[in-house]
This record gives C-alpha cells, sequence and structure tokens, in this order.
C-alpha cells in the first residue's frame, strides 16, 4: 500500500525556502505603513468600489471611524481617485470638489 505524507508540500517549501531571506508581506505588497492602521485592512474591495448605481453610504461608513482617512484620501487623489471611496469621499464627491478628471480610472489597492 503506497503511503502519502500529508505534510510533505509544506516541508518542500521549508526546505527549498531555508536560508533565504524573505521580504515582509508589507514589503511585497508596497503597502503604505499607513495601512496598518485603516479600519478597512481586513475588509474586501468591494465594499470600497461599488458597481455603477450602488451607494458608497456603508464604505462611507467605515471610513467615518478610521483614523487614517486623511492619508487614504490623499493617495486616493494621488492615483487618481476617479474609482471607489477613498478616504470617506466617493469618486462623485470628489469630482464635485475637483479633486479628479471625470472618468480617470485606478486599480484598487486592498487595505
Amino acid at each position: 500500500m503506497l503511503t502519502v505524507d500529508p505534510n510533505a508540500r509544506e516541508r518542500w517549501w521549508v526546505e527549498m525556502l531555508a536560508g533565504t531571506d524573505l521580504p515582509d508581506v508589507d514589503d511585497l505588497l508596497q503597502r503604505p505603513s499607513w495601512h496598518r492602521d485603516a479600519a478597512c485592512r481586513s475588509m474586501g474591495p468591494d465594499l470600497f468600489f461599488p458597481d455603477m448605481g450602488e451607494s458608497p453610504a456603508r464604505a462611507k461608513a467605515v471610513c467615518e471611524r478610521c483614523t487614517v482617512a486623511e492619508a487614504c484620501g490623499a493617495a486616493g487623489r494621488e492615483l487618481g481617485g476617479g474609482y471607489g471611496v477613498w478616504g470617506g469621499t466617493s469618486a462623485s464627491d470628489r469630482r464635485r470638489r475637483g479633486a479628479a478628471a471625470p472618468g480617470a480610472l485606478i486599480q484598487p489597492d486592498v487595505a
């Protein structure tokens, strides 16, 4: 009878990476330090990038209690901010304030 070691794959990775200086996950994802303190850090991006016609109210409610909303909003403006909720503001909020060009698109950064 053939015996399969259920931990063989994990041991292979450990042996392969032994002695390797692995980078920090934040470095790999190139996330700014303020992401660690974001109220949304354990939430998926769908809430903050609602489909056309969906309300951003739930995302904005998360941002209201966030200690890094200002930094997030600044990052959204820097990235173009034409889509999604950044720092408690929606794309239409930012367009009304003149902070983003209509139609500008960005790729979501998962916080």
